[in-house]
Parts: structure tokens; C-alpha cells; sequence
């Protein structure tokens, strides 16, 4: 069956390209439209407090004003990184949309995905130990456990 929509879940973590040449190949190859997601969710404003300076050193509306920059910074640094990935992809003639969010990675993606109509979910190996997984969760099992359209986990041979 081929697929139409196929969404790709990247981490800003992720490094190279193979999971976004993964993904633009299938689009590639089946004519399918792929959406680019990128999901993080913010510090808190007391743990990003904890990086810039002490509660004491800053009044409340000071450290929301310094959560708010550090959030839209982020926010917009992703949405440039997915739009560097989208024209690469838009110059092999695959329509690409993007998505750069904030929230549960887990739970936007499938979200996401639902509401877009995708097919496909492509997502990355995590590569952390099955320990670790085990114990802080895993946003990989969330998908495959709740997405509504069939999910690809691939990793680098």
C-alpha cells in the first residue's frame, strides 16, 4: 500500500541526516507528502531559572520574561531547522509541510499525525538502554501504543 502522508518525527538531538533521508526517500519513492515535526517540551520557569541565576536574584515577572525569550529562541530555531530540511526536500519535488511544537513529544506527534491524516509515522532508534527506557519512558512506545496509522522505527546500520 503506498503511503500519501508520512510524518517524520525529528529530536533536535538527532545527529546527520539518515533518518530525514530515510523519510524523504519514501516520500520520494511512493509520491507522498511529508510533514517534518519537531516536538519539544519547556523547562519549567523555575528550571530555567536554575541555568540563568538564583529565585532570589530575579522578581517573578523578570524570570517569566527570560522563559518567554528562552522558549521563542528555541521555538524559532527548530522552525528554521525544519525549513532548511523542508527546502531540501522541496527541491527534489516533495511537498513537505512543517511543524515545529511544543508540548509532550509523544503525544503531539500522535496528535499531530491524526489531525494532519498521515499514513505513516517515521521516527528515529533511540539507542539508550533498554534499562534507562524501561525506567524514564519512551516516546517510541507511546507512538507505536497510540497512533492511528502505521509506525517505522529505523536506525543507522
Amino acid at each position: 500500500m503506498p503511503y500519501k502522508k508520512i510524518l517524520l518525527a525529528l529530536d533536535m538531538n538527532d545527529k546527520g541526516t539518515f533518518l530525514f533521508e530515510e523519510a524523504l526517500g519514501l516520500a520520494y519513492k511512493m509520491d507522498a507528502e511529508l510533514g517534518l515535526v519537531c516536538c519539544f517540551e519547556q523547562d519549567t520557569v523555575a528550571e530555567a531559572e536554575d541555568r540563568v541565576t538564583t529565585v532570589t536574584e530575579l522578581d517573578m515577572s523578570e524570570s517569566q520574561k527570560v522563559h518567554n525569550r528562552q522558549r521563542s529562541e528555541q521555538l524559532t530555531h527548530v522552525r528554521s531547522w525544519l525549513e532548511s530540511l523542508a527546502h531540501t526536500a522541496s527541491e527534489k519535488g516533495v511537498v513537505t509541510r512543517v511543524h515545529a511544537e511544543e508540548g509532550k513529544p509523544a503525544q503531539r506527534i500522535c496528535e499531530l499525525a491524526a489531525h494532519w491524516g498521515a499514513d505513516l509515522i517515521v521516527l528515529g532508534h533511540s539507542g539508550r538502554h533498554p534499562i534507562k527506557e524501561l525506567l524514564i519512558g519512551n516516546i517510541n512506545s507511546h507512538v507505536v501504543r497510540c497512533a492511528h496509522c502505521a509506525v517505522l522505527i529505523t536506525k543507522r546500520v
